[in-house]
C-alpha cells in the first residue's frame, strides 16, 4: 500500500470550485488532479440557489474595539436602525471562557467584521496606536474571512501598522465614527448580496 504526505483542500465560491494540493512531490499532485479532471464531466452542475430568510439572518457582523466607546454607536447603529445582527465580546456570557475558545467562536460564526482602530496607546515617540488586542483580531479575521471581509475603520490620527499598508481602510475623525456608516452599509450590502461562500479543509 502507497502511503502519501500531502494536503488538500478546497474552496467554493459562487459557481467555483478551486482544488489545492501541497505536496514535495509531483507525482502525488498530478495523480490527485487527474482524479479531479477525470471526474469532471460526471460532475453536477452548480445552481445558485436564492437566499433565503434563514440564510439572511445567519449572517452576522462581528465588531472589534479597544476601549474606546465608539464602536457601540456602530453596534446600535445597525442593529437599531437596520436589524443586523452583531457579533462583539460583550454580547454573550464570556466568563469563565479561554479568550481563545472565544475568539475561535466569533471567528466561526461572523460572517463579516469590521474593526475598530482607536489611538488608545501612546507610544515612545508620542505616536498614537490601537490597542494590540485589535491589530490581533484584524489579522485573524482577515485570515479566515479575507480582505474583503474584515474591513478596518481607522480613526484619523492613529498609526497605521506596517501589514495595514496598501490595504484598503475607512478612516473618520476622532470620535465621529458615524461618518462610516454609509460606507459600513455599502459593504454590508454587497457581501449580502454575494453568493454564500464556504470554505473546507481535508486532513
Amino acid at each position: 500500500m502507497e502511503y502519501w504526505n500531502c494536503r488538500l483542500s478546497y474552496s467554493v465560491s459562487g459557481c467555483w470550485t478551486r482544488i489545492n494540493v501541497d505536496s514535495q512531490n509531483r507525482h502525488e499532485i498530478n495523480s490527485i488532479i487527474n482524479v479531479f479532471r477525470e471526474s469532471e464531466n460526471q460532475a453536477i452542475p452548480f445552481h445558485v440557489v436564492e437566499k433565503s430568510e434563514e440564510d439572511e439572518s445567519d449572517f452576522k457582523v462581528f465588531i472589534g474595539h479597544g476601549r474606546s466607546k465608539v464602536w457601540e454607536e456602530l453596534k446600535n447603529h445597525l442593529q437599531d436602525k437596520h436589524g443586523q445582527s452583531v457579533v462583539a465580546f460583550e454580547s454573550g456570557a464570556r466568563a469563565g471562557h479561554h479568550i481563545r475558545d472565544i475568539l475561535d467562536e466569533m471567528l466561526t460564526e461572523s460572517s463579516l467584521a469590521f474593526l475598530v482602530l482607536t489611538g488608545e496607546d501612546e507610544t515612545a515617540d508620542q505616536c498614537l496606536r490601537a490597542r494590540q488586542n485589535v491589530i490581533h483580531e484584524t489579522g485573524l479575521f482577515q485570515g479566515k474571512l479575507g480582505f474583503s471581509r474584515a474591513i478596518v475603520l481607522l480613526e484619523e490620527g492613529v498609526e497605521e501598522f506596517s501589514n495595514l499598508a496598501g490595504i484598503q481602510h475607512i478612516s473618520f475623525p476622532k470620535g465621529h465614527i458615524g461618518e462610516t456608516f454609509g460606507e459600513v452599509l455599502a459593504v454590508i450590502k454587497r457581501e449580502t448580496d454575494r453568493p454564500t461562500r464556504k470554505s473546507h479543509e481535508l486532513c
